[in-house]
């Protein structure tokens, strides 16, 4: 049995934890609702995140469009009416009287709708997001990798330390450093990764309370690209929720295969281990930064 007075086999071990408990906090953001809630229900009542304002932020966002944005997008609805109405009396290929009053009634019936979408637009965005939250929870059902046994990892390098007659006490204090150095990498990779999902939140308020203003150029002819590029916009930010879990959930495939105590797993090589664990860290924030980018592509939004 090797000599570890210090304990640092131990500390070797524990290192790891900040590895694997970071990227369960990633997910979860992945999974949260605009409106804080999490998709989990305990005693009949939705379970809210805590690490991050979401409620409140949702909430501003919601009074904002309402108070403040919503009575200007009115004014341009009556705008585009009165531009429409004008715009049809002053056509001279009008049939008859019959066919300007149906056009007319038309043009009110799409204001109308456009009203309805505007009171209710926090419902229609809430949506969108809970759409994306299903398939999140039908992947998280499905997958069954996405979660890593850190027992094992510990209990794995404690016995591996243990068992091995020739371990060297200076050998163990440069892996003890190696995995404090990638520990401390790793946690800031940690940080940009986080950094990314709150941008993405931040985006989702500061939309979601402009929404009434780009719901009311949807009936004019000249302006409905602005109504319909945002509703993609939207619907884009939804889906990058999808593809960060999805990056997440091969992250974690990865994690669980440096797992094996075969040559140069994380057990039988623990330094090794750390820095090719912040090499993957790395490579996810980079995947975390192109999610945003990939969902527009996907609905051509630019």
């Amino acid at each position: 049995m090797s000599w570890d007075p210090f304990g640092i086999a131990d500390a070797i071990a524990d290192s790891f934890s900040g590895f694997f408990t970071d990227i369960d906090e990633i997910v979860s953001m992945a999974r949260v609702l605009p409106n804080g809630e999490t998709g989990v229900i305990e005693s009949g009542r939705p379970v809210m995140y805590d690490s991050f304002p979401a409620n409140q932020l949702w909430n501003t966002a919601n009074s904002i469009s309402k108070n403040c944005v919503a009575p200007v997008a009115a004014t341009f609805l009556g705008i585009f009416l009165a531009a429409e109405i004008f715009h049809m009396a002053q056509r001279t290929r009008v049939e008859s009287g019959l066919d300007l009053f149906y056009q007319i009634l038309i043009s009110v019936l799409k204001m109308a709708i456009c009203l309805f979408f505007i009171e209710n637009m926090s419902v229609i965005i809430l949506g969108c997001f809970q759409i994306a939250s299903a398939i999140v929870q039908s992947i998280s059902s499905f997958n069954t990798t996405i979660h890593v046994d850190l027992d094992t990892v510990q209990e794995g390098i404690k016995e591996h330390y243990k068992n091995n007659d020739s371990f060297i006490d200076w050998t163990m204090l440069g892996t003890f450093l190696t995995v404090l150095v990638a520990k401390l990498a790793s946690m800031a990779c940690s940080v940009l990764a986080k950094i990314v999902l709150m941008i993405r939140f931040i985006e989702i308020y500061i939309f979601t309370a402009m929404a009434p203003l780009a719901f009311a150029t949807l009936p004019s002819h000249e302006y409905s690209s602005i109504g319909k590029m945002f509703i993609k916009r939207m619907l884009a930010l939804a889906l990058q929720g999808v593809m960060i879990f999805v990056a997440c959930s091969i992250y974690l495939t990865v994690l669980n295969a440096l797992l094996t105590t075969g040559t140069g797993g994380i057990i039988e090589n623990p330094g090794w281990g750390a820095v090719q664990l912040v090499g993957y860290n790395l490579l996810l924030v980079i995947v975390l930064f192109q999610t945003g980018g990939w969902s527009k592509q996907l609905l051509q939004v630019h």
